[in-house]
């Protein structure tokens, strides 16, 4: 089944009134797509742009983590992404990962 990478970015500050709102629908997102998983909420510390002029820190788009998941197509996978309650306080980008050989 192929894997679909959700990325969590442009985060936006949330009033302290909607924190516990916010948060208990994320964690009810998670439970109901809970089998689609293979690797859910991995937040982000720190972070640093690395290229050829050396290594800064920040990312010029931040970015609060991702989730790997597990979707028949794009458009399950982007139908599971829409209900995602981060989309209250930033924008979530999907992309379809390849399978790579090893070796």
């Amino acid at each position: 089944m192929p894997k679909y990478y959700i990325a969590y970015h442009e985060p936006r500050d949330v009033p302290d009134d909607k924190k516990a709102d916010m948060q208990a629908a994320y964690k009810a997102w998670i439970a109901k797509y809970s089998d689609t998983f293979v690797m859910p909420e991995t937040p982000f510390k720190a972070q640093w742009t690395v290229d050829g002029d050396g290594a800064r820190e920040g990312f010029k788009q931040p970015m609060m983590g991702f989730c790997v998941i597990e979707a028949a197509d794009a458009d399950t996978a982007l139908a599971i992404a829409s209900e995602n309650s981060f989309l209250q306080m930033g924008t979530i980008h999907l992309a379809e990962m390849m399978d790579m050989p090893q070796g």
